[in-house]
């Protein structure tokens, strides 16, 4: 009796329901006759877009109509629609590109036969494509309402193929979604069923299970997932309103609290509905300001590319851009005269790569790039990249340019200024994007063939750092039409222009060939048609006349042991030194060589000058004098010549070794290699190791620090001192 009753229950309700449930289920199949979206659907997309918002929905819900709620109205017509992505989001946010994900999620009438890994894996697929087909990659705050956030969760564990969409992944927004199922999903798995006649299916109900194993997994997927995501922040944004069907049967919490919480790093409650949570009807709702301020907790944090800008300009430390005199006092950036002028115009011309060995120079003058200010050739530093006007008339602009200069003219001095400029003072700025600054002399470390990757890595991160993803970025960045707006600073491209390794001709030429590029060479180098022309060729100069008077009038008075009538009697006996000796006076015009006679101006003052060689003779003493005191051998005063025997002789045959190798074998510049190579001939009685030992002599000079200090390089100061 009690079974024949419980039958009779159970018909009635079945019925009940298909009664009570016909109605909505014919209006959503007559729903689905209309032409649905499907896929990305791009809500918002402005011109310089900041990052992106991708919304997906939930089940059963419709691609456009699941987003909007009637408007607040105090008249007594039509509600206004409003659309949560496109009415609010977009007025929020105007520097957000706002994409939406389509998909049919149907489950009461004409529903898929689809699991939500397959949903995801078709996010996943189309939005990565998207993403490939920007100009700039940016990072991405997900939206997803109820079954949505499953599907986003489905599309990131996905570990292997959405790599790069995990670290584009800024921020991630849980509304309603049941992280732990729904109890709910029960009863509509059995309507599902019960409406089978009309395309129901309850399968990706069954999915949402409460507690189900498919959802225990995807959770332990996904703690994988959270620990790639990095500084990404998750919120979750649920329900505390109970759910009514038709406004009159209450199912309850859709989503309760325990299940929305999930993965969140922070959590709320909005006093609405399951279905509120993605409808709002104003910017005051609370479900929107929750919304708000979530999307604001995330939307600064840096993109990839961001990172590694920020690593480049890191990198660039005080330490590394400064400008040491012979003195061992800091020379600042104002004091450094950079004086460029043009040697060749090549833009416009497509022929091939016209420049070679410049001409024979005859007089001394031409020789040292020391001839006089020509307002027709000279070239300001902040004016390099601005259009020029070529042979035809045409104004164009250049992008590539080579600059030659002789030894101590102050061509690491111009790519230090440079690189400053760049980064504190804006210096071409609105051209380029970053700076990538290489003294060419590295690349002689790598033994094996380098990519550009593998440069980058040891310039610019240091050993303990895996940067992943932003290397890649930057490498792609760099490979694109334009190089993505990154200027290249190659110094010294003499230094190893000659080096016969077929392994580094490949980088050599990669970089030699990227679109922004400025290459610093010594006037021997001669280019071949291999490759790429390049627009303007100019020369560093020495200093001009007024110039050598700024400089020493400027570097003598920056003895703070010397009272100033003392400062200003030795600069104006450095300057009527040099009127009374022209030759002296145009050789100073070199930056070293002025640098070198304002040091040693104590030895050079004390007896008359007759000669260069007394000239050099007096500076060699001087840094003598300087060494012996560094290397703590007694206070810093003058040294002569049997004191300095006695001293400083290993040191001295140290130098003579190491001249004398270099000479022989053609060597200017020496690496740790070469140093290791020669180590038996150069070593020494002294104390400390050659490597010491070389870093102590202001004879010579090491190759900037880099986060990998044992790339450090020597050479002469200069070939004639």
């Amino acid at each position: 009796m009690m079974n024949l009753l419980g039958w009779v229950v159970t018909c009635a309700a079945v019925l009940g329901s298909l009664v009570f449930f016909y109605p909505p289920a014919r209006r959503v199949q007559r729903r689905n006759r209309e032409t649905r979206p499907s896929g990305i659907q791009v809500i918002s997309d402005p011109e310089n877009a900041k990052f992106i918002i991708v919304a997906v929905h939930g089940l059963g819900a419709h691609p456009e109509y699941t987003w909007t709620c009637g408007a607040p109205s105090t008249s007594k017509g039509p509600r206004k629609k409003i659309h949560l992505l496109r009415d609010l989001l977009t007025k929020s946010f105007p520097e957000a590109r706002v994409l939406s994900f389509a998909y049919n999620s149907d489950w009461l009438v004409d529903a898929p036969v689809k699991t939500a890994e397959q949903i995801g894996k078709r996010m996943l697929d189309q939005l990565t494509k998207f993403q490939q087909n920007q100009e700039q990659r940016l990072r991405i705050v997900f939206i997803g309402h109820s079954f949505g956030g499953i599907v986003i969760k489905q599309a990131l564990c996905r570990l292997t193929e959405a790599e790069r969409l995990i670290h584009d992944t800024s921020g991630i927004l849980f509304l309603g979604t049941p992280h732990q199922g729904s109890k709910s999903s029960v009863l509509g798995s059995v309507l599902a069923r019960a409406t089978g006649f009309l395309g129901s299916s309850p399968g990706l109900l069954w999915a949402l299970q409460h507690h189900s194993q498919d959802l225990s997994d995807l959770s332990s997927r996904f703690d994988e997932v959270r620990k790639s995501l990095q500084d990404a922040k998750i919120y979750s944004i649920y329900e505390t309103k109970p759910t009514y069907v038709l406004g009159l049967l209450s199912v309850g919490l859709i989503v309760d609290r325990d299940s929305a919480k999930g993965p969140a790093d922070e959590t709320s409650d909005v006093d609405t509905d399951h279905s509120g949570l993605n409808k709002c009807s104003d910017k005051s709702s609370e479900a929107y300001q929750a919304i708000l301020k979530a999307i604001e907790g995330v939307r600064h944090r840096p993109t990839l590319l961001q990172l590694g800008d920020k690593q480049i300009r890191d990198s660039y430390t005080r330490e590394r851009l400064n400008i040491e005199r012979l003195s061992g006092a800091s020379l600042p950036m104002g004091q450094c005269y950079i004086n460029l002028s043009i040697i060749q115009d090549n833009i416009g011309n497509k022929s091939g790569n016209h420049f070679g060995r410049p001409e024979l120079r005859t007089s001394l003058l031409q020789r040292f790039n020391v001839e006089d200010y020509n307002e027709h050739i000279h070239v300001e530093l902040p004016s390099l990249f601005e259009p020029r006007t070529n042979g035809n008339g045409d104004q164009l602009q250049p992008r590539r340019v080579l600059i030659r200069g002789v030894p101590g003219v102050g061509k690491t001095t111009l790519c230090k200024k440079i690189v400053h400029e760049f980064i504190h003072e804006q210096l071409w700025n609105n051209h380029f994007a970053r700076l990538f600054w290489i003294p060419l002399r590295r690349l002689q470390r790598y033994e094996r063939r380098c990519k550009l990757r593998d440069l980058f890595y040891d310039e610019y991160f240091p050993q303990d750092i895996n940067p992943g993803q932003v290397l890649d970025e930057l490498v792609i960045e760099c490979r694109k039409p334009n190089a993505g707006g990154s200027l290249f600073l190659l110094d010294g491209l003499d230094e190893i222009w000659h080096d016969p390794s077929t392994d580094r001709q490949g980088i050599i030429k990669e970089l030699l060939d990227q679109p922004n590029v400025i290459v610093t060479s010594r006037p021997s180098v001669q280019l071949s048609g291999d490759f790429k022309p390049f627009d303007l060729e100019l020369e560093t100069v020495g200093f001009y006349p007024v110039q050598v008077r700024q400089y020493v009038q400027q570097v003598t008075g920056t003895n703070t042991n010397t009272d100033t009538a003392n400062q200003g009697r030795k600069s104006q006996q450095i300057l009527d030194f040099l009127d009374q000796h022209r030759l002296v006076g145009d050789l100073v015009r070199i930056p070293i060589q002025l640098d070198a006679l304002c040091f040693a101006w104590d030895d050079v003052s004390n007896k008359p000058q007759q000669t260069m060689t007394d000239l050099y003779q007096a500076v060699e003493a001087s840094l003598w004098s300087k060494d012996s005191h560094r290397l703590g051998r007694g206070p810093q005063e003058p040294l002569f010549p049997a004191d300095r025997d006695g001293i400083v002789k290993d040191e001295c045959m140290l130098l003579e070794k190491l001249a004398f190798i270099g000479l022989y074998n053609g060597v200017v510049v020496f690496d740790a290699k070469f140093l290791r190579t020669w180590s038996h001939y150069l070593a020494f009685r002294g104390a400390r190791s050659i490597d010491q030992t070389l870093r102590s002599l202001s004879f010579l000079r090491s190759s900037d620090v880099s986060p990998n200090d044992a790339s450090r390089n020597y050479y002469f100061l200069y070939l004639t001192i």
